[in-house]
C-alpha cells in the first residue's frame, strides 16, 4: 500500500469517527430534554398547567393536535426565557416531554423559508 493510500485511508477514519463522536454527542442531547418514558408522571392538564402557570410562569403560546388524537402544547414565559412542551392524551392526562430555554415565536410569512 502506498503512502498516498495509507493516507486516504486514515482521512476517512477519522471522519467516520469525527461522524460518530456527532452522533452520539446529539443522541445525549436529546436524551437529556425528553425525559424517559419510565420517568414520565402523568396528571390531569388542569393541575399541569396550575403548576406550569404558578411555580415557572408558563402559559400556553402553541398547541395542535397529533393524529392520535393527543394535544401538543407549548407553554413559555412571557420574555421566553424558559419553556415546556406537554402531550395530553385523549384521556386528559398530560405529560411533560421536553423542556428548554430561549423561546421564541415564529410567524411564517408564505414563500419565505424559515
Amino acid at each position: 500500500m502506498d503512502h498516498t493510500t495509507r493516507q486516504a485511508i486514515k482521512a476517512g477514519v477519522h471522519v467516520f469517527a469525527a461522524v460518530a463522536l456527532a452522533v452520539v454527542v446529539l443522541a445525549g442531547i436529546v436524551t437529556m430534554s425528553c425525559p424517559a418514558t419510565a420517568q414520565q408522571v402523568a396528571a390531569p392538564r388542569a393541575e399541569v398547567m396550575q403548576i406550569l402557570g404558578a411555580q415557572y410562569e408558563e402559559a400556553p403560546v402553541a398547541m395542535g393536535l397529533a393524529e392520535s388524537g393527543a394535544v401538543i402544547e407549548v407553554f413559555a414565559t412571557t420574555d421566553g426565557t424558559h419553556w415546556t412542551i406537554v402531550v395530553t392524551t385523549p384521556d386528559g392526562l398530560s405529560r411533560v416531554v421536553a423542556i428548554g430555554e430561549s423561546w421564541t415565536n415564529v410567524t411564517h410569512v408564505a414563500g419565505l423559508p424559515i
